[in-house]
């Protein structure tokens, strides 16, 4: 029966609320006031107060701690499977639902009142002067179970119908992120943080959600992916780029060849057009020493003519000669290095071939020598081993000999050795077994016997109480009840409503099941549940504190449950009709007290005979807890079945029942448990 704390909110001292001088607040704006879950996992109706300041939920396994963790990021919004799979339940939304029921509903009331408040639409007139005066904003959540395996989700904001979007933009506007694990830690998430079994990758993740960091990291991973992706398409353009790189500069080359080539073009031009403009100038100055002259020169300009033009095609044809010379010096000159080349490298193979020749033949030399010195040597041994042979074999026939006789007398004394030894190691497995078996049963005994020796004095303690209350259930539950409720009685309470309790007080077993008394005592949560007050206000705590600590010291161990007057609620129909529950075996006097029994303990449990009525219902498969005469625990949730000794065998009279049947089964009880005690001493 461990027991775990669930959550805590740490908040400011009550100060005075902006635009409302003198008016004190309760807390900071979004601290949880209270959370009412309906049909919601485990709890088909629960609601819960919380304290403004540190609050604390603890209980046993499977109770539904978590599923109120559950409900509050439900109704903020969140998701509450979204960090592990089994978080809060079944992963999908159908989970939150109770089996059995086609709706859920989460309410969760939040603080409003401080600086910056949260401003959303009223219902009604009426709504808004209440939740003015009470500066409260209420969530609701509401879930239907859809045909196909389906959810659907509602929400509202002071009872004006929400979506998703403005109840997270409320949670946002208070700063509860009920998605961060660091804010809002399930026990699923918390185990898989400690199984970490991936090298550190769920811690790293669990530390990126913390920090909101991990849409941060994402786009790290996308900027790195694009990077890579344009590194690749540079390297492409680079790939490609050096061949047009090289044609570039071959065309560059053919370029300079072609202008250099224009250039000498022209510069014979000029020469020839001067030349031939030196000739026409030189006969226009002997044009003036006579008309003879003038034919002569006529012709020699003529002849000059045709002159320049077998000039100009032996240019050209000179100009190709020496272009198609100058393409065949090139082609011989790659030939000549390539000859020049192979030439070398075929030297150089000659050389290589002739070392290795001479060092051929010096090896064959020494090797030749080498095979007649061998030769002799294996005629020498040829005939030292002749010799020995015959020796050897001699030898070789005695050895063997004393070799198997040595091997039969190792092979008997082995034999017997490994039997002995076999022998041996029985013994001593059988006296080890045997010494682990006798220590076991001597622990067990002895632990056994302290035990019942603990439950013979608790007994003897339980009759002695029952026997100086002389009937008065106040002193069965403890002898300073009577003097702590006068002065409760006598005290003034702030909320004008004094304590409710003893919850044993208020509750009477009816005759017909006192032969139940053990379980449904087990079942309201014994001793701690039987004397617990009821507060109507965290004021009206705190001064049961304090008269508590005055009056009746002993008694600062009972548990104040704190909770608003209300009518009496109305239980849930038990999904099984046809066995009695605790409900069905007492009767309570007060409504906060029957409150809070629905509140805090079991009431709905089943009331059965033993393990035989336990076997039946398992057989069922419907969830059930159920507590039978001697106070045992049987239970079934999903798959899991038990049972299991969660109380005492015998009442203690922790409510109003017969005196002499409580006086009674406390005797028997007190008998038995010393008859045990002493028969285990007895063992041990």
């Amino acid at each position: 029966n461990n027991r775990f704390a669930l959550a805590a909110n740490l908040m400011p001292a009550a100060r005075t609320s902006a635009g409302r001088p003198g008016r004190p607040i309760q807390a900071e704006n979004g601290v949880l006031r209270s959370i009412t879950l309906t049909n919601f996992k485990a709890h088909s109706h629960f609601h819960l107060d919380f304290n403004p300041h540190v609050n604390f939920i603890v209980g046993s396994n499977g109770t539904g701690k978590s599923a109120i963790l559950a409900g509050v990021i439900q109704a903020l919004g969140g998701n509450p499977n979204k960090h592990s799979g089994t978080a809060g339940g079944a992963r999908a939304a159908q989970g939150l639902i109770q089996d059995g029921k086609d709706y859920a509903s989460v309410v969760l009331v939040l603080y409003n009142g401080s600086d910056d408040p949260w401003e959303t639409q009223r219902a009604s007139t009426q709504t808004q002067a209440r939740l003015e005066e009470e500066r409260n904003v209420t969530v609701t959540s509401e879930l239907t179970r859809l045909a196909g395996n389906k959810t659907s989700s509602r929400y509202k904001i002071n009872g004006v119908a929400a979506t998703r979007k403005q109840v997270a933009a409320l949670a946002e506007h208070f700063n509860l992120q009920v998605e961060n694990p660091c804010a809002v830690l399930t026990q699923a998430v918390h185990a898989n943080f400690l199984r970490e079994t991936s090298g550190g990758k769920r811690r790293y993740d669990f530390f990126l959600a913390a920090c909101n960091a991990d849409v941060v990291r994402d786009r790290l991973l996308s900027a790195r992916d694009e990077y890579k992706g344009i590194a690749t398409s540079l390297e492409k353009h680079e790939e490609r780029g050096a061949p047009l790189a090289d044609r570039v500069a071959s065309t560059s080359k053919l370029v300079a060849e072609a202008s250099r080539r224009d250039a000498l073009e022209r510069d014979v031009s000029a020469a020839e057009a001067e030349l031939a403009w030196a000739e026409v100038r030189k006969v226009e100055r002997a044009a003036g020493a006579g008309e003879a002259e003038v034919s002569r020169l006529k012709d020699k300009v003529g002849e000059a003519t045709r002159r320049e033009e077998s000039a100009v095609e032996e240019l050209g044809r000179l100009r190709a000669l020496t272009e198609e010379r100058t393409r065949e010096r090139e082609v011989r000159l790659q030939q000549l290095h390539a000859a020049q080349a192979a030439a070398k490298a075929a030297a150089q193979e000659h050389r290589k071939a002739q070392r290795a020749a001479g060092e051929a033949q010096d090896a064959l030399g020494e090797t030749r020598g080498e095979l007649a010195a061998a030769r002799r040597r294996r005629d020498e041994v040829s005939a030292q081993h002749e010799r020995k042979r015959g020796n050897l074999d001699s030898a070789k026939a005695a050895a063997a000999a004393r070799l198997d006789a040595a091997r039969r007398s190792a092979g008997d004394a082995k034999a017997a050795a490994a039997a002995e030894v076999a022998e041996v190691e029985a013994a001593r497995e059988a006296a080890a077994r045997q010494a682990r078996a006798s220590k076991e049963r001597a622990d067990g005994t002895s632990k056994r016997a302290e035990a019942l020796r603990r439950e013979a004095a608790a007994a003897r303690d339980d009759l002695s109480r029952a026997r100086s209350a002389q009937g008065d259930h106040l002193k069965r539950i403890d002898p300073a009840m009577p003097k702590l409720l006068a002065e409760l009685g006598r005290a003034r309470w702030p909320s004008g409503h004094p304590p409710v309790g003893p919850i044993g007080a208020h509750v009477r077993l009816k005759q017909e099941y006192s032969s139940r008394a053990a379980g449904v005592e087990t079942a309201l949560g014994g001793w701690p549940g039987a004397s617990a007050f009821i507060a109507a206000s965290n004021a009206d705590e705190r001064q049961l504190l304090r008269l508590i600590e005055t009056h009746a010291p002993k008694l600062c161990s009972v548990r104040i449950l704190v909770q608003q007057r209300e009518a009496r609620f109305k239980p849930a129909p038990s999904r099984h009709p046809d066995v009695a529950s605790v409900l069905d075996a007492v009767e309570v006097d007060d409504d906060q007290a029957f409150n809070a029994l629905l509140n805090f303990y079991s009431p709905e449990a089943l009331l059965i005979g033993g393990l035989t009525d336990a076997r039946q219902l398992f057989k069922k498969r419907v969830p059930f807890v159920a507590f039978d005469a001697d106070g045992m625990k049987h239970y079934l949730r999903g798959e899991l079945e038990a049972s299991e000794q969660t109380g005492s065998h015998t009442a203690r009279g922790l409510m109003r029942m017969d005196s002499a049947a409580v006086l009674s089964g406390l005797e028997q009880r007190q008998a038995a448990a010393e008859a045990e005690a002493a028969q285990a001493a007895e063992e041990a």
